[in-house]
Formats: structure tokens, C-alpha cells, sequence
């Protein structure tokens, strides 16, 4: 996915997940110029960075669609970036900050 198309992160769990996408969000318009909007929701869409954990059933349900195996060891995530998305899922707070 190319950064100009990124326009929204999108991010579900605990709060420190939210201060991870927010930096990200400061690095994409300080790197690339690009602004876009952090919302806390769970919800995979076109020009998205979405993130998320497996403990929480709703973004199992979204990240399942996406990986044929999801992480499932102490701090493991997966990235999965597309022509017009990027999902990241951490096995748990810590792993989806990373991610």
C-alpha cells in the first residue's frame, strides 16, 4: 500500500494500542506529508491501517479473514498489508504495539 493512500488507522483495545497508532500517525505526516485520522473502532476499511488484539472476539472475527494462522505466541503479531489496506493483529496489547 502506498502511504499517499493511507487516510485513517483504526484501532480496538486497550489505550496504549491508541498512543502506538498515534505515533504512527505523527511519523506518516512528518515522512510523507499525509494526514489521517485515528479513530478507536474495529473496522477493516479501503485506505486503512486497522490494529487490534485476539483477545477481543471482534477483531478475531475481522483478522480471521485476513490470515490463514493468527499469532498465538507471548508477544507474536502478524502485518498484513495490501494494495489498499494494512491489518496488524498482536496476540496481545504489547505484540499489536509492535506490530
Amino acid at each position: 500500500m502506498k502511504t499517499s493512500l493511507i487516510t485513517k488507522i483504526n484501532w480496538t483495545g486497550d489505550a496504549c494500542i491508541g498512543l502506538a497508532c498515534e505515533d504512527l500517525k505523527r511519523d506518516l505526516k512528518r515522512t510523507a506529508g499525509v494526514d489521517v485520522v485515528s479513530d478507536y473502532y474495529c473496522r477493516a476499511e479501503n485506505g486503512a491501517i486497522t490494529v487490534g488484539t485476539i483477545e477481543r472476539p471482534d477483531y478475531v472475527a475481522l483478522a480471521k479473514e485476513y490470515f490463514d494462522r493468527l499469532p498465538s505466541d507471548w508477544e507474536e503479531y502478524a502485518v498484513k498489508i495490501m494494495e489498499d489496506r494494512i491489518i496488524i493483529v498482536g496476540v496481545d496489547k504489547r505484540a499489536a504495539m509492535w506490530g
